[in-house]
């Protein structure tokens, strides 16, 4: 029926995409468990806890409670790193760069960005 969708479909920017499962499950660990480490994202974690992080991911197993934060910390790190498009869009990245000195400068930058990379730093 003509009512069933033959146009084409919205355009890509219209399409908000949903935040990877991977990212909110790291992030939901990192709240329960990592908030308390002292310099989280500074210091790297153990490359062995970080690839089982990693294996537990791909294959939906649940992540032990007794990972270290910082393994979990580094694991986000890269998958955040390996996203095709970059959680700060490079335009805003230079200017949160530029005004590093200012965390509340920075914030309003960030808060500029578009909805689906604004939706993985909040």
């Amino acid at each position: 029926s003509s009512m069933s969708g033959g146009g084409s479909p919205p355009p890509s920017s219209a399409i908000v995409p949903p935040i990877p499962k991977e990212v909110l499950r790291l992030g939901s660990a990192l709240m329960e468990r990592g908030l308390d480490q002292e310099q989280l994202f500074f210091v790297g974690g153990n490359e062995s806890q970080v690839r089982l992080i990693r294996h537990c991911l791909d294959t939906g197993q649940p992540l032990d409670p007794s990972l270290d934060p910082h393994s979990l910390a580094e694991a986000l790190i890269q998958l955040l790193g390996s996203l095709p498009v970059p959680v700060i869009p490079p335009t805003f990245r230079q200017q949160c760069i530029d005004k590093r000195k200012s965390p509340e400068a920075c914030l309003e930058v960030l808060s500029r960005m578009p909805s689906e990379h604004l939706a993985l730093v909040r």
